[in-house]
């Protein structure tokens, strides 16, 4: 799939890009009480980009021009963009030589 083929309100999303911006960290405070570390990430593919938010320490394993994987996740829209969420069950693949590392 194509990050131009995203629409609004898609669940089980594989989609496959680079990583062309990281922006800050900050901390988020859930209902529950607990506080979160978030730091979106925009992806890019030959027909658009994204910004995709990892939550915790997932953030630490890419860095800028990572050929990444997102299997699992579902679109949302905020401030009329679409974005990808990995949510709970999605998952996230470092792409090496053709090879995937988590």
């Amino acid at each position: 799939m194509k990050i131009s083929d995203l629409q609004d309100e898609q669940k089980n999303v594989s989609i496959g890009g680079r990583v062309i911006f990281i922006s800050q960290t900050r901390e988020v405070h859930l209902k529950s009480g607990d506080v979160q570390k978030v730091t979106p990430v925009s992806i890019q593919d030959d027909s658009g980009s994204i910004v995709v938010s990892l939550w915790g320490d997932l953030i630490n394993k890419i860095e800028l021009n990572s050929e990444i994987r997102i299997e699992k996740a579902y679109v949302t829209k905020f401030h009329d963009n679409l974005q990808l969420n990995l949510g709970f069950y999605g998952k996230l693949f470092l792409l090496l030589n053709n090879t995937e590392s988590v």
